[in-house]
């Protein structure tokens, strides 16, 4: 009798293409999980996530789920799958969901992180998690411009150009960051976001505290629904998956 199990897991996205699987050399999440699980179960097993998060970007709290036949009980899929992954993925938490489940459609928020460190120096133990920002940047121009994009919008502008979804009116609920000392936190939380959506958010809103874009520049990008090269997408380094809600 088929189990559907889900899996909560996290990765260091730097050494491979993205979550999906891409022609090419370089591996993805998808591709290395999907091994995994066939040889501990001895059999072809397809995994479907909850965020497909693009080259570079991280994630502490990628869903995945899937159909099994397998009688390994929950405990030994957690550390048999552990023991065949690569040390950059790992299963957090393993349970048995309803046949029904899908981590995708069933997603009612998703959680981004964007990290910056804003210093002279560039990061030496934490550059594979964050984005070196070099320049001055205005923190009361920083809220404004983050606060702009909360709330109910068409963000058809900020989204990567071969992005082909027809629903680009989303409710972005949150759009904060936070400062410690040199580094910047920004939390970013809808049920979904358009392709490449946060890294551009980021760029827009990083470039805005610079000075290099206006506030007016932002709202008339945001009605107009056209990109603008103008507006940078920000490394993938500093993204991170935090937690998927349901």
């Amino acid at each position: 009798m088929s189990r559907r199990i889900r899996i909560i897991l996290e990765y260091d996205g730097t050494d491979f293409c993205g979550w999906q699987s891409q022609r090419g050399s370089v591996p993805s999440i998808q591709d290395t999980i999907e091994a995994a699980l066939a040889k501990l179960f001895q059999i072809q097993t397809r995994v479907t996530a909850a965020g497909r998060t693009d080259a570079g970007v991280h994630a502490k709290g990628q869903v995945i789920s899937f159909l099994t036949d397998s009688i390994i009980p929950l405990r030994g899929i957690l550390h048999g799958g552990n023991s065949l992954l690569p040390e950059s993925i790992r299963f957090i938490e393993v349970d048995e969901v309803p046949a029904v489940f899908n981590p995708r459609r069933d997603a009612l928020l998703r959680w981004y992180r964007y990290t910056v460190i804003n210093r002279a120096a560039a990061p030496a133990i934490m550059r594979r998690y964050m984005t070196h920002i070099p320049y001055h940047i205005d923190m009361g121009l920083l809220e404004k411009a983050c606060n702009h994009f909360e709330g109910v919008h068409d963000f058809a502008a900020f989204r990567s150009s071969d992005c082909h979804a027809k629903r680009t009116r989303l409710n972005l609920e949150t759009f904060k960051f936070e400062r410690e000392d040199d580094v910047l936190r920004f939390d970013l939380k809808c049920r979904s976001f358009l392709q490449n959506m946060v890294r551009i958010l980021i760029g827009a809103v990083i470039e805005t505290a610079r000075g290099r874009l206006s506030l007016e520049f932002l709202r008339e990008t945001l009605e107009s629904g056209k990109q603008d090269s103008r507006i940078p997408r920000a490394p993938a380094c500093g993204l991170t998956l935090m937690k998927v809600y349901y």
